[in-house]
């Protein structure tokens, strides 16, 4: 039986990233960081039993497998494009000559992952005044995938070329002073870059500066800052009246038990010794948990990441930030009323609702019947873009193939249906909302492609006689027989 070597399937070919070995690790999916949205995925095969094509399957964000690509078996890549950033998975589909299919579609499982970033990090400074009245600076760097190693704090004195590197190592969020004299200046940037390479380099703020005033470079800015009036309105995100898209720091889960993931991004030798985990709702103050988060070991197993669960009272717009506190106890700053969390959670357990209009089988020549698909779908968290998925079945139980996938919401589909035995289709709709919630509606009744008005025609009239084994026998002279 032919199949495909599981120790080349989807390899994200090195040529396209520019990374010096295969991306799939055997055992388990290895995430390969892209700046660009054009990937080449090749495959190996096993010739021994013969291949017409091979499909490739994408997943992205944990949505529904979607046909992305077809190959022959000699051309041993795939090439694929995106029109969005986001994490994919990906997943290939055999066909042998004859019309054999393996896997099927709800049999798919991932070979690959890869997490599309186009976008730089967003640094944000502003001058402050600290203690003793002595000038400085607080910053804020955001990316969905920021390499924290990559942070570097540089200054320089006014007129000089060269940038002096700060001897410590800075975390995304954090501020500084120095020890200025009257009338002394300093110009202070900041260096950050993320994990597909995306990279930051800040415009120059000079200290001392105008308090409240701020600077931002890089990629698009959060969509809410501190001192920006309130970090969480009533609505589903900051300006999402506007129609701006959800910052790169917002998740949407599908449950009331919130996982989070906590990495150590810098401590002293007295290690971090404990965590305090923040909560702002939407419309609320910040508050600490009411109640110690329940503590698990992080899925990669690193010593320094630990997952913090944390039950919310409902859905809605939640804030989350983590305080450390070190083991000779020193802690990180406590959020204030107008600070941003360090992440935005959208709990939403409510599926999408989706509601058939009119399924209606459009004669077409030569058995070619057209099936207009009409529906309704709403969500507050519906996907954007492509949010619908069309599919059929011989039977309302399943299992279902693909009509077509990842659709957008236009609330209309035509589809040519195979015109194959039984002739009788279920047509069933999902859609998808960004918290990954499935909401889901099956057609009323089976449809019937085949239209044909059955034709049958008497070619033959004969007497009964009392000899069944006549009766079987073609009459030789049928018609009036006229006596002699």
């Amino acid at each position: 039986m032919a199949r495909i070597r599981s120790s080349l399937l989807l390899l994200l070919l090195c040529g396209t990233w520019g990374v010096p070995e295969p991306c799939f690790a055997q055992g388990e999916l290895v995430p390969t960081y892209s700046n660009i949205r054009s990937l080449r995925i090749g495959f190996g095969i096993d010739q021994s039993r013969k291949i017409q094509e091979i499909r490739l399957y994408a997943s992205w964000n944990k949505t529904p497998w979607v046909k992305v690509g077809t190959a022959l078996p000699t051309h041993r890549a795939f090439e694929f494009k995106s029109d969005r950033d986001g994490e994919f998975e990906f997943a290939v589909q055999v066909v042998y000559e004859g019309g054999a299919i393996e896997p099927p579609v709800h049999a798919l499982r991932p070979y690959q992952k890869a997490i599309i970033d186009t976008t730089a990090p967003n640094v944000v400074m502003r001058p402050i005044q600290g203690s003793g009245n002595q000038p400085g600076i607080e910053w804020e760097v955001r990316d969905a995938n920021l390499d924290a190693s990559s942070l570097r704090l540089e200054y320089r004195w006014p007129g000089q070329n060269d940038w002096i590197q700060f001897p410590e190592a800075i975390s995304p969020r954090g501020s500084t002073t120095w020890p200025l004299s009257p009338g002394q200046r300093l110009e202070v940037r900041i260096l950050a870059a993320d994990l597909a390479k995306n990279r930051t380099v800040s415009n120059t703020l000079t200290i001392p500066g105008n308090i409240g005033s701020e600077i931002q470079s890089g990629g698009a800015p959060p969509t809410s800052r501190p001192g920006s009036g309130g970090s969480l309105g009533g609505s589903l995100y900051p300006n999402a009246n506007a129609g701006v898209a959800p910052p790169a720091n917002m998740f949407f889960v599908p449950s009331r038990n919130i996982v989070l993931t906590v990495g150590v991004v810098k401590e002293g030798p007295s290690k971090i010794v404990s965590r305090e985990l923040w909560v702002k709702p939407a419309n609320r103050e910040w508050h600490k948990a009411p109640r110690e988060p329940r503590q698990l070991p992080a899925d990669d197993g690193k010593p320094d990441r630990l997952k913090l669960v944390y039950e919310a009272e409902g859905d809605g717009l939640y804030g989350f930030t983590v305080v450390a506190k070190s083991g000779v106890g020193i802690s990180g700053r406590i959020p204030q009323q107008n600070d941003a969390p360090q992440v935005y959670v959208e709990v939403d357990t409510v599926k999408p609702v989706v509601k058939f209009k009119d399924v209606k089988v459009i004669p077409g020549a030569e058995n070619h019947n057209v099936v207009r698909i009409t529906w309704e779908a709403s969500d507050k968290n519906l996907l954007p873009d492509t949010p619908i998925n069309l599919e059929f079945a011989t039977d309302p139980k399943g299992p279902w193939e693909e009509i077509a996938m990842r659709q957008p919401n236009s609330g209309f589909y035509e589809w040519t249906p195979p015109y194959r035995p039984p002739y009788r289709y279920w047509i069933r709709i999902r859609a998808v909302d960004r918290a990954t919630n499935v909401g889901e509606a099956i057609w009323k009744e089976p449809v019937t492609i085949d239209l044909e008005v059955p034709e049958v025609q008497i070619f033959d009239v004969s007497p009964m006689t009392s000899d069944p084994a006549s009766n079987n026998q073609a009459n030789p002279n049928p018609g009036l027989v006229l006596p002699q």
